[in-house]
Formats: structure tokens, C-alpha cells, sequence
């Protein structure tokens, strides 16, 4: 897991779907070949965006 610096979140955001995006990229960007799993029992998918 990686902690959450809230200072590196853009000025830009306005809306939780642009949050969600961009927390989206990072993810890519951070792992780009790993599936990222939310909750046991739920489908994994892959960052693709």
C-alpha cells in the first residue's frame, strides 16, 4: 500500500469522477501491470485508461 500525500492531489479537481480518474492514472502509473481488488469476493480489473 502506498500513503496518501494530500498535497500531491491537483488543484484542478472538482468532482469526485475527476478524482476517481486521476486516482486511476496513479494507480496505472504507480503498478502498471498489477490488478487492482477493492474487496474479497469482487471481480479484479485492470487500469486501463
Amino acid at each position: 500500500m502506498t500513503a496518501l500525500n494530500l498535497t500531491a492531489i491537483p488543484n484542478g479537481i472538482g468532482s469526485v469522477e475527476e478524482l476517481a480518474t486521476w486516482c486511476g492514472m496513479v494507480l496505472r502509473e504507480t503498478a502498471p501491470t498489477q490488478a487492482i481488488s477493492e474487496a474479497v469476493n469482487v471481480v479484479n480489473f485492470q487500469s486501463d485508461l
